[in-house]
């Protein structure tokens, strides 16, 4: 449908497009990474690892100032939270 495969790929659901960067980014990204951050540049596959979003991101824009980013962390479903979970885990740290 699109002759240009980088509008191709844009255009792909976000869970179709994060598998195949994650399955090619994956054996890559060591396990003694975990909790890291990793920036994806969705259109070359290029990526940086890095404590937190805003030095990932800036790390990956360096090499590529017009990078498409796509985060994720390294063994956990979503990059962050909030909400009830988060504020459950406070209150118990407050009371111990």
């Amino acid at each position: 449908q699109f002759a240009n495969p980088v509008i191709a790929r844009k255009n792909l659901p976000a869970g179709v497009m994060r598998s195949m960067n994650l399955s090619q980014v994956r054996p890559q990204v060591g396990a003694d990474n975990y909790g890291r951050i990793v920036a994806i540049d969705i259109e070359t596959g290029a990526f940086e690892v890095a404590e937190d979003l805003l030095t990932a991101s800036k790390l990956l824009s360096a090499k590529l100032p017009d990078a498409q980013t796509w985060f994720v962390r390294i063994g956990y479903p979503a990059v962050d939270h909030f909400g009830a979970r988060s504020l459950k885990r406070n209150l118990e740290c407050k009371a111990s």
